[in-house]
């Protein structure tokens, strides 16, 4: 290191690249939907070096879904947790902060046995994000899986009245980003089964019983595999992209639309697995890194960190042992 005295009114001025240390994107992880896996979450740094450990707040199996948002609007993220597709497991979202203190919870749909997705958008712009669920799995005699939306009021969670109807054998997979730059979030749905393409939907939030509209449909994954989805922006210009984790008979391909539905790019995982997906900048350089977990298989327990181009920065076991693993990303400090 160097030190030195600057005279009187003078200045010092700094040049290159710089980057904010603070407030870290985080990746949050939990069990695929095996039967011996529990809701267990951990908590990582963008290196994959352990936070936090959340022990399972409820006594089922078959793993878990995350989200994180500001429910609440107190500026700090909470974490969003939805019950695994159990058959015996009943559908649950718990919202609890980063201490695992608990805020709420609620079960958005009746029966058992569907499991929860979930994402969170300020859909409204009031400050506080919405919850947004989606049926996990299609058991017998639901031939229509549900997509909801929840505002946290009072102490309560309150349905909106939001009711989109999607055909899935496996259920839908969630997302949200505002891709028409109007300051509003989209809601980005894809069947998790079958040709998959991308629905993108706006939510008119301007009457006490809110409404969906289909704005457009895009061309997803092309295949019979399915598809899970998340949002980033890859390329640094502000816009998020639609990133899709296609499954095909070779195994898992990366597919990244633009906010258009235009295919950018796409690489494969490595992977003959449907892997899960979610995106963000984990080192706070304006770009979108690329974050793929094991999809749903025993012993599969790897999280891998791919740049937008399809290179492997990283990978790390999340668990000691697990049937695949779900992720997300939050900050929470």
């Amino acid at each position: 290191p160097q030190s030195g005295t600057l005279p009187v009114e003078g200045e010092l001025t700094f040049s290159g690249e710089y980057r904010s240390l603070g407030n870290m994107l985080n990746i949050i992880a939990s069990h695929g939907p095996g039967y011996k896996d529990n809701m267990e979450i951990r908590i990582f740094n963008g290196d994959g070096q352990p936070l936090r450990t959340i022990t399972p707040l409820k006594p089922y199996n078959r793993g878990a879904t995350t989200a994180a948002g500001d429910i609440n609007g107190d500026g700090i993220n909470e974490l969003i947790i939805g019950t695994g597709p159990g058959a015996k497991v009943p559908p649950v979202v718990t919202v609890i902060d980063i201490d695992g203190n608990l805020i709420g919870e609620f079960k958005p749909f009746s029966g058992i046995g569907y499991g929860v997705e979930v994402a969170a958008a300020d859909l409204d712009l009031d400050g506080s994000a919405e919850i947004i669920v989606g049926k996990t799995k299609k058991f017998a005699g639901t031939p229509l899986l549900d997509l909801k939306v929840f505002k946290y009021k009072e102490g309560q969670f309150i349905d909106t009245g939001v009711r989109l109807k999607h055909r899935g054998a496996n259920g839908i997979r969630i997302a949200s980003a505002d891709l028409n730059e109007d300051g509003i979030p989209e809601v980005l749905v894809v069947p998790a089964r079958g040709n998959a393409p991308v629905y993108v939907y706006h939510m008119d939030t301007s009457q006490d019983t809110w409404t969906a509209s289909l704005i457009t449909q895009y061309t997803g994954c092309n295949g019979s595999g399915g598809s899970n989805i998340a949002t980033g922006d890859t390329d640094g210009n502000a816009i998020p992209e639609i990133i899709l984790s296609c499954h095909y008979e070779s195994g898992t391909v990366v597919r990244i639309l633009d906010a258009s539905g235009k295919l950018v790019r796409e690489f494969s995982t490595g992977s003959a697995l449907k892997d899960y997906i979610t995106a963000g900048d984990l080192d706070n350089d304006g770009i979108a890194e690329i974050i793929v977990g094991d999809g749903p298989a025993a012993h599969k327990k790897a999280v891998k960190i791919f740049n937008p181009e399809g290179g492997l920065l990283r990978s790390f076991d999340a668990f000691g042992d697990s049937f695949g693993i779900r992720i997300s990303t939050g900050r929470f400090e």
